[in-house]
């Protein structure tokens, strides 16, 4: 319930600054691979936050990782400065500082034990990305290194859908 709750928390905080920026929000699936977790999915919300600099943006995502032996999944805030190059609009390159709240989990029944245990931690996640724009969509990559008990690295990748005119 705990899990629900944060990701929720998160989910409508995204909106609700979402609703205050100048431009378009966009969601976007997304696929990732983190050097200790293996491969994930999930989901992410970004809002250009042209309030307060043309070229910031704000991003939730919500990855859930499939490594062996053990559950791990993430929500991450993130803030993007966007470099766009007035000579080439085919790709926008950026990079990103965000917080990480990462869960591990672990369960292991057999004859003659039962060991269910988790721990929740916290850590930066810094790196870099670029965003192809095109008319309906926009594919995306990016890797970011995590400092502290999150993931050391994580390369993502998705197409990234706004939403509204």
């Amino acid at each position: 319930m705990r899990r629900l709750s944060v990701v929720f928390f998160a989910i409508a905080l995204t909106l609700g600054l979402a609703g205050t920026a100048q431009a378009q929000v966009s969601v976007a699936p997304e696929v990732a691979f983190g050097d200790d977790v293996d491969l994930g999915i999930g989901a992410h919300v970004a809002a250009p936050l042209t309030s307060v600099n043309e070229n910031l943006e704000l991003a939730a995502r919500f990855n859930l990782f499939f490594p062996d032996g053990f559950d791990y999944w993430e929500l991450n805030g993130d803030v993007r400065y966007l470099f766009p190059l007035p000579e080439n609009d085919q790709f926008v390159p950026y990079v990103l500082g965000g917080l990480v709240f990462g869960n591990w989990s672990f369960d292991f029944e057999s004859d003659l034990v039962d060991v269910d245990d988790s721990t929740t931690e916290f850590g930066l996640r810094l790196g870099g990305g670029v965003k192809f724009p095109m008319d309906r969509f926009h594919p995306f990559a990016e890797l970011g290194a995590g400092i502290g008990d999150v993931p050391d690295f994580v390369l993502r990748g998705g197409v990234a859908f706004p939403l509204g005119s």
